[in-house]
C-alpha cells in the first residue's frame, strides 16, 4: 500500500498503472480460456504485445498480473479509513472503510466473477491472494493503533482480522451466487454477524 494515497500519482507512474491494468484484463482473458497454468510467460507476453522482460518489469511474477486487479483497492480502503472521523467506533470504521472497495468491485461485477473463477481454480493464486489480504490486515491494524482505538494490540488485530475476512466471505459469497444479492448487502450483513457476536 502507497504512503500517502491522499498525493496523486506522477504521470509516469499514471501510465504505468494503465498499462499494468490492460495487461491484467488481457491475461485474465487468456486465463479464464485457457488455464493459468497453461499460459506460459511467453505466450502472455506476446498476447498483450510486449516483450517478456517488460511483462516482468512490471508485475514481479505471473501471479501478480492477476492479484494486480486488486491492489489499489487496499489503498483506497485504507485512505476512506484515514478519512473516518477519530472518534467513530474501529468497528465502524472498518465497516464503511471497506465500502470503498466494494463500491469499485460493484461497477465491473462481470470481471470480478471472471477473476474469480481463475484465482478459485488455481492453489498459486489463492496463496498469492491470501499474503495480500495479509498486506491489508497488517496497514488496518497499523491505521487503527494511529488512531489510539482500540488501545489495545490484540483488539486491533481481531478486529482488522474479522474485518477482511467478511470483506472476503461476502465477495465470495457473492461471486459464487453471481450477484443475486448486492456485494454491499452482503457486506452489511457479513458485519452485523460478527458484530452481535462481538457485542
Amino acid at each position: 500500500m502507497s504512503s500517502d494515497p491522499s498525493s496523486p500519482p506522477p504521470v509516469r507512474e499514471r501510465a504505468r498503472r494503465a498499462l499494468r491494468g490492460e495487461i491484467t484484463a488481457q491475461a485474465l482473458a487468456l486465463f479464464s480460456e485457457r488455464g493459468f497454468d497453461a499460459v506460459t510467460a511467453d505466450e502472455l507476453a506476446e498476447a498483450v504485445g510486449v516483450s517478456r522482460r517488460t511483462l516482468f518489469r512490471l508485475f514481479a511474477t505471473k501471479e501478480d498480473i492477476v492479484v494486480a486487479a486488486f491492489e489499489n483497492l487496499g489503498d483506497d480502503v485504507l485512505a476512506a479509513l484515514r478519512e473516518r472521523p477519530a472518534g467513530e467506533a474501529p468497528w465502524t470504521a472498518l465497516r464503511h472503510a471497506l465500502h470503498a472497495a466494494v463500491a469499485t468491485l460493484e461497477e465491473r461485477p462481470a470481471t470480478f466473477f471472471e477473476l474469480h473463477g481463475v484465482i478459485a481454480e488455481t492453489p498459486a493464486l489463492r496463496r498469492r491472494l491470501l499474503e495480500q489480504r495479509d498486506g491489508w490486515r497488517a496497514a488496518f491494524v497499523e491505521e487503527l493503533a494511529a488512531r489510539r482505538a482500540p488501545r489495545k494490540g490484540l483488539a486491533s488485530e481481531l478486529l482488522a482480522t474479522a474485518a477482511v475476512g467478511a470483506f472476503d466471505v461476502a465477495t465470495e459469497t457473492w461471486a459464487r451466487t453471481a450477484g443475486r444479492r448486492r456485494l454491499s448487502r452482503l457486506l452489511d450483513d457479513a458485519f452485523d454477524l460478527l458484530g452481535s457476536g462481538l457485542a
